[in-house]
């Protein structure tokens, strides 16, 4: 996953990616359908994340994207956009087009 969010263009095509691979981690750590509609500023704590279900939320990037993070990760990034912001911040990939375009 992490060569094809680097393989994308910086913008919109890399966001909705890693937004897309954060919804379906929060829909299987909720145990929610594939068809199951997440808002990406939807409060993860207003979805049901509790502190044991925050931690699955970590660990499957972490595993998925050989990342550390630090445990109180998805705290700090509450929402799946905010969460997919941090995780591009954390691998260095740029969600911004640098160009403004």
């Amino acid at each position: 996953m992490r060569a094809a969010l680097r393989s994308l263009p910086a913008g919109l095509a890399r966001r909705g990616a890693l937004e897309t691979y954060i919804a379906g981690h929060v829909r299987a750590v909720l145990r929610l359908g594939e068809s199951s509609t997440l808002d990406a500023q939807t409060p993860l704590k207003s979805l049901g994340v509790d502190s044991l279900l925050s931690l699955e939320l970590r660990t499957r990037p972490e595993t998925n994207l050989d990342i550390k993070i630090t445990p109180r990760f998805v705290y700090e990034h509450p929402t799946p956009a905010a969460l997919a912001e941090g995780l591009a911040a954390v691998m260095g990939l740029p969600l911004e087009d640098p160009g403004g375009a």
